[in-house]
């Protein structure tokens, strides 16, 4: 009998050890799953991020692309511009060009004026302060002929001779519109 019921104590410590060893099983099986599943989602992100970062950088690519190709167009545009501009200018006759350039005298003398905004007055002391005041005006129109390549005395005379040299025109172009009417009339009422 104590043999047996040392057989039985032995077989039920063998049987509860092989219950906690089946236990201990399952439980690193488990541990071994939710390990491998883990894992598994962790390699999905790591994809999806990977995938995500491959989106956004064709997406910044093409952005790039499309900016640099807008800049290349607004430059060939600006470069086509500027030969029409060249070639126009080319064409140009000195007329043209003292029209352009009287256009941006404005501009000119009101930046050159800038810095006298501020001041309230000047006084001149001294003999000939005018012809002095004159002889600076003469040498800021040569630096102005030196800088721009244009006589603007020679531009002044030229245009005065032709405003000059317009009126006359008109004058004539006006008498001779008057004579023309009056014969007309002398022809229809005979």
């Amino acid at each position: 009998m104590l043999k047996r019921k040392l057989t039985q104590r032995s077989t039920k410590k063998e049987r509860e050890a092989e219950a906690q060893l089946a236990l201990s099983q399952r439980e690193a099986e488990a541990e071994l799953y939710r390990v491998q599943k883990d894992a598994e989602a962790q390699e999905r992100l790591a994809e999806s991020k990977r995938r995500q970062a491959e989106e956004e950088a064709k997406g910044i690519e093409a952005k790039g692309r499309a900016e640099a190709e807008a800049i290349r167009l607004r430059l060939e545009a600006e470069a086509e511009g500027l030969e029409k501009k060249a070639e126009a200018l080319a064409k140009m006759d000195k007329a043209g060009i003292a029209q352009m350039y009287f256009e941006v005298l404005p501009q000119v003398v009101a930046a050159a004026a800038q810095p006298l905004a501020n001041v309230d007055s000047i006084t001149m002391y001294g003999d000939d302060n005018s012809s002095k005041m004159i002889g600076d005006i003469m040498r800021s129109i040569s630096t102005i002929n030196e800088g721009s390549g244009m006589d603007v005395r020679q531009l002044f005379s030229g245009l005065v001779g032709a405003n000059i040299t317009g009126n006359a025109i008109g004058r004539q172009i006006k008498s001779a519109t008057v004579e023309e009417t009056v014969t007309n009339s002398e022809v229809i009422s005979e």
